[in-house]
């Protein structure tokens, strides 16, 4: 078990910084799925042992003194992409809100269907987006 959180083995907190270091991504980016599969184990397995929350396993990278990384939560990178367009002197209205899956990659750009495949995305929000005058 690690010395910080009893609920998070030693051997996943390793797990999880050798499939960052594989993938080149901050802990906090790598999926569950990815460490998994470092630890030699499933999935569901692996969030059994951490205690169920990602959390807790950041929260124990954390504490061997390596910064999980990570990004803002959604709310929050909303709020400042918001922002940055309003100070920019750009305004839109947002309407017909709908929930897109995987099958929506195809109408995105190249470069944003690889990364939301590469981060694990699955579903997102789509809106249509109306300049103001």
């Amino acid at each position: 078990m690690s010395d910080t959180d009893p609920r998070v083995p030693a051997e996943m907190v390793a797990a999880a910084l050798a499939a960052a270091r594989r993938l080149r991504k901050d802990v906090a980016d790598v999926p569950t799925r990815e460490i998994a599969k470092e630890a030699g184990i499933s999935r569901s397995t692996l969030v059994r042992r951490i205690g169920g929350g990602r959390r807790a396993l950041d929260d124990a990278v954390s504490a061997t003194g390596v910064d999980p990384g990570g990004q803002w939560p959604v709310r929050e990178r909303a709020l400042e992409a918001g922002a940055r367009l309003i100070s920019a002197g750009r305004r839109y209205t947002l309407t017909r809100p709908r929930r897109r899956g995987p099958d929506a990659w195809a109408d995105l750009p190249d470069p944003v269907s690889v990364m939301m495949r590469l981060l694990g995305v699955t579903d997102f929000m789509e809106f249509d987006a109306t300049p103001q005058k």
